[in-house]
């Protein structure tokens, strides 16, 4: 059985590795440029992807407004509402309360 690692030794392996390659792989992200951190006017063309650089040159201005559309034909009428009660203000201690 030369060279295999069985029982406790093969797990002990086997977590530290898992454990070295989820420690390498937060790191990482840890790294990770977001854009919360990039002020404004600071990147340019040459910073981007190439891809990204070729969506840009492919686009164009808007074109024009076109025209409106037709009319909608007017919804049912609605449920009728229930007469308002007037709202009087309250007087407190003298004051006049606020509305």
């Amino acid at each position: 059985m030369g060279g295999k690692l069985e029982g406790r030794a093969g797990l002990v392996v086997a977590f530290l590795l898992g454990a070295v390659i989820a420690t390498a792989t937060t790191a990482g992200a840890a790294t990770l440029i977001t854009g919360r951190q990039i002020k404004d006017g600071t990147i340019t063309q040459k910073d981007l992807a190439k891809a990204v650089r070729d969506q840009l040159a492919k686009a164009g201005l808007p074109g024009p407004k076109g025209a409106t559309g037709a009319r909608g034909a007017a919804g049912p009428a609605g449920a009728p509402g229930r007469r308002a009660i007037p709202v009087t203000p309250v007087r407190r201690r003298g004051r006049r309360a606020a509305i």
